[in-house]
């Protein structure tokens, strides 16, 4: 079976959460590990999720593969997502660096969504509600303040 370049990518995230959890084990405080420990754990299960999806899209693939150009081109086409996928979480991360997580969280799902093709209604509740739960886990529940960005500690 062939690694395709989006479980690359999964194996990467699975790496970065398995990483994140062992750092955030070595934290003194409970408080300092829970952010972290949380944050590493959800990237850890959804990286394994995904990446079992990946390689049963692919044994269902390779059952029904056609020819070798068509090979090629589906590659190309895969290393293409691959590329605006890291392209948007890129973007995601310097815009939560200038502008903090709250206001970013909503600007990313709004512009992404719309330019899935949704409809101006389920983008700006799935904005809204994604950053009022995340707000209320993370601000209210867990006393834990989310990054502001630099424009936020400027003013």
């Amino acid at each position: 079976m062939r690694i395709r370049p989006g479980s690359y990518f999964l194996i990467f995230l699975l790496l970065l959460g398995l990483s994140g959890i062992i750092g955030s084990l070595a934290f003194q405080n409970l408080q300092s590990m829970t952010l972290p420990l949380m944050m590493s754990s959800v990237i850890f299960v959804l990286a394994i999720v995904e990446l079992i999806k990946d390689f049963r899209r692919q044994a269902d693939t390779q059952a029904a593969s056609e020819a070798s150009a068509e090979s090629r081109t589906s590659t190309r086409v895969e290393w293409q997502r691959f590329g605006v996928a890291l392209g948007w979480m890129i973007g995601f991360a310097i815009v939560i660096y200038l502008a903090g997580f709250i206001i970013a969280t909503p600007l990313f799902l709004v512009f992404y969504l719309k330019r899935q093709g949704r409809g101006w209604l389920m983008v700006a509740l799935v904005a809204v509600v994604t950053t009022a739960v995340i707000y209320s886990i993370f601000e209210i529940g867990l006393k834990a303040p989310l990054y502001r960005g630099l424009i936020q500690n400027i003013f």
